[in-house]
């Protein structure tokens, strides 16, 4: 997980249940950009969004709107979406999570890069999750049972 960041277990299995679902997405033919959440009761929703004319950033925004107007029946949410990051001038795809923990002070990227290979149908993980402090979209006041 990068540079020591400490989150619960079950927290970091939502989020790499997160990245594994995008992955399958992308095999599966339908790379839009998705919202899992874990409610207070426990329960895991799937939502999912259409980009419209390539539009992700306005997709990925009416899904942390969907997370911040819901805040206080969300234990846990990961807004997943697929990308192309460039390092070094060598391009990555990546699967990226938006993810936070209800009463956490941070929210969480996570990004895994991985490989797909169209022809055979097959995709791999390439290298570890990479974690970076981000924006958290849940309110702090109150923890869910």
């Amino acid at each position: 997980m990068g540079e020591q960041i400490q989150v619960s277990r079950e927290f970091s299995s939502f989020v790499t249940q997160a990245l594994n679902t995008g992955i399958q997405q992308v095999v599966d033919g339908e790379p839009d950009p998705f919202l899992m959440l874990l409610d207070t009761e426990c329960t895991e929703h799937l939502l999912a969004t259409e980009v419209e004319d390539d539009d992700l950033e306005g997709a990925a925004e009416s899904l942390r709107e969907i997370v911040a107007a819901h805040s206080d029946r969300v234990r846990f949410y990961g807004l997943v979406y697929d990308a192309i990051l460039t390092r070094n001038g060598v391009e990555h795809e990546v699967m990226i999570v938006e993810a936070g923990e209800h009463g956490q002070p941070t929210g969480y990227l996570v990004l895994q890069e991985y490989r797909f290979d169209e022809e055979s149908g097959e995709s791999a993980k390439l290298g570890e999750e990479e974690w970076q402090p981000a924006q958290q979209l849940l309110a702090r006041e109150s923890r869910p049972a």
